[in-house]
């Protein structure tokens, strides 16, 4: 028996990188997952290699979302749900680097750029994970969230806020 056989992921980031990598690995270990990005050509490829690697169309959820939109976080969640009928792994894994109108990054770039990594790389977590709670909590399911130390110099200021918050939820879904 595969090792994550009749578990459910939810996998942000999935189009590229990281989370297109721990998708499939999920998938390949008998994971149903959903997975979502905003490039939907990318998330297709990924969709068809999953499928290449023995898994079946109705195991794959595919889901194009901008998670700096809080309606299209919900449509993650609900659809997942919906499809599936549980969550038991929420993977947080997109992200990126913003780059200003000059090339510039991390210290030296507008507060608009650092505004949109906060965005991005803090607050669509918190947000996914929150929403994502009361089904984990049915199923004593997990929460891996991912950062490269690639995202920028905004990055460490992200992580450590993230630990925090995260150091708090642990303490909550072990209370359950």
């Amino acid at each position: 028996m595969a090792r994550f056989s009749g578990k459910v992921a939810l996998v942000t980031g999935s189009s590229s990188g990281i989370g297109k990598a721990t998708a499939i690995l999920l998938a390949r270990q008998g994971c149903k997952v959903t997975i979502t990005g905003r490039n939907t050509e990318r998330l297709e490829a990924v969709k068809q290699e999953i499928l290449k690697n023995g898994s079946s169309e109705n195991d794959i959820l595919v889901v194009p979302a901008d998670l700096n939109n809080e309606s299209e976080q919900d449509k993650l969640i609900e659809g997942t749900i919906a499809k599936f009928g549980q969550l038991d792994i929420l993977v947080n894994s997109a992200g990126g680097a913003f780059f200003d109108s000059e090339g510039k990054t991390g210290v030296m770039q507008g507060i608009d750029v650092f505004d949109k990594n906060i965005q991005l790389h803090l607050r669509s977590v918190v947000m996914m994970t929150k929403k994502a709670i009361p089904h984990l909590m049915k199923t004593k399911g997990e929460v891996v969230s991912v950062s490269a130390i690639g995202a920028d110099h905004h990055g460490k200021l992200v992580k450590v806020i993230e630990n925090v918050y995260f150091m708090d939820l642990k303490m909550v879904l072990s209370k359950k």
